[in-house]
């Protein structure tokens, strides 16, 4: 048998995976050097493994940043919210804490095995939690009759959305409202014109701020 020796200018097979090699091939010194203090940081939360991405949320003052990694072959690809153009320095420290910490990271695919194994009524109750409390995202996601992506209508129908809130007073709903409430008048709305005395009523905002 003949074994086919492998040529000396062919390089050997990269796996998907992540590797501090990838890395450094899509991440300069600088970025690698920005994203040190988030490293395993406690403001870097939702840290989550889905086979080759990784995933996670940046938790900032007053905002946030969602962040995901998938391995290829040979390199990494990123994904960011923040207003960075290139391999940005949250999907450096994502990478770099897999790296160091991948126990502080939720792997679905063992998730999901446990997940089967959990008792039917158990799991029934967390999906009703989980139903209950985002209805409309979870019901779309599970592909449920009635919860597909909403479309915007091209044109509003009657009694569904007004194109102009004025029009609203001037609809024959609110005028059977209005006169149900009895008020002065009998029941019947004040002739507009009788409002032009409030014309000369001083604006209390223009005498200035009283704080």
């Amino acid at each position: 048998m003949t074994v086919k020796k492998r040529s000396p200018g062919r390089s050997r097979r990269a796996e998907p995976g992540f590797t501090i090699e990838k890395l450094l091939r899509v991440a300069g010194p600088a970025v690698r050097a920005n994203a040190e203090p988030l490293v395993n940081s406690p403001r870097l939360l939702k840290r989550l493994k889905d086979g080759d991405e990784l995933s996670c949320t940046f938790y900032g003052y007053g905002a946030s940043i969602t962040c995901s990694v998938s391995a290829h072959r040979f390199s990494l690809q990123d994904l960011c919210t923040c207003d960075a153009t290139y391999f940005c320095r949250h999907s450096a420290a994502l990478v770099l804490t897999y790296l160091e910490k991948p126990e502080t990271f939720l792997d679905l695919d063992e998730f999901l095995v446990n997940l089967s194994r959990v008792p039917r009524a158990e799991l029934e109750e967390k999906l009703r939690h989980l139903i209950g409390r985002y209805p409309g995202s979870s019901l779309e996601a599970l592909g449920q009759e009635g919860f597909d992506p909403a479309e915007v209508l091209d044109e509003p129908e009657d009694d569904i959305i007004l194109s102009d809130p004025d029009d609203f007073f001037e609809s024959e709903k609110f005028s059977d409202q209005f006169d149900e409430l009895n008020l002065d008048g009998a029941g019947s709305k004040q002739p507009a014109e009788e409002l032009d005395d409030f014309d000369d009523f001083e604006d209390p905002g223009s005498r200035g701020n009283l704080n």
